[in-house]
């Protein structure tokens, strides 16, 4: 993956999104009714959507809008294996950052059966690579950030990120059961939520360009 190719791919599915957000403030503004009836007769009655269907899929929102940060950031991180792979960079070759967070994902793993390549120091990034994109529901701004710094990049970011947990706190919420979609979403208008969509996309975006500048200048090497 090339680096017109990981930001193709986050245009791609935060278009998504905000197409979906956008969907939202036209249901919301009545632009969009539905039509109930035998349409083939010409007996159909025209009709607003119920306002609790309204906010359930307003709701809906946090459920993308998770995804599209999860997605992002598994991606970015295969976007730095798989350019160590490419340049056939070793264990030793890694900043310090990076070979202590690969002695801790590789604590955790069983190493039995395993698939060795004649250079050891290039099969442990391999491994590593193959458990380092689990998040368990639970990126945020701050989580992110610790994450980069795993490979010894520093996130600075002119956007703070402060959605992200409303984001990550809502999906929880609801993938759990803790409260219903009406509930979740009874706070926020459409426009509310497009402009959430905004700011985390900016914020992700922000993130991709980080990651690409340490790819490009190779700032995953020790000599750096």
């Amino acid at each position: 993956m090339n680096n017109s190719e990981l930001i193709q791919d986050f245009q791609i599915k935060s278009k998504e999104v905000k197409q979906y957000c956008l969907w939202l403030k036209n249901i919301e503004s009545r632009m969009v009714q539905l039509s109930i009836g035998d349409h083939l007769a010409n007996r159909n009655k025209i009709k607003p959507l119920d306002l609790e269907l309204e906010k359930t899929l307003k709701a809906t929102v946090f459920l993308l809008l998770y995804n599209l940060v999860e997605s992002t950031i598994r991606s970015a991180i295969q976007y730095i294996y798989d350019d160590l792979k490419n340049q056939q960079i070793s264990f030793d070759q890694l900043n310090q950052s990076f070979q202590n967070h690969i002695i801790k994902i590789l604590k955790d793993t069983s190493l039995k059966d395993r698939d060795w390549q004649q250079n050891i120091a290039i099969t442990l990034i391999n491994i590593s690579s193959e458990k380092d994109v689990s998040f368990a529901g639970n990126l945020d701004a701050r989580k992110i950030k610790d994450t980069l710094n795993n490979y010894g990049i520093q996130l600075t970011q002119r956007v703070d990120g402060q959605d992200l947990r409303i984001v990550k706190e809502a999906r929880k919420d609801l993938a759990h059961g803790h409260s219903s979609f009406s509930e979740r979403a009874r706070n926020y208008t459409s426009g509310d939520l497009l402009e959430m969509q905004k700011r985390v996309t900016l914020f992700l975006k922000q993130v991709l360009i980080e990651v690409e500048n340490y790819v490009d200048q190779q700032n995953y090497l020790n000599s750096h």
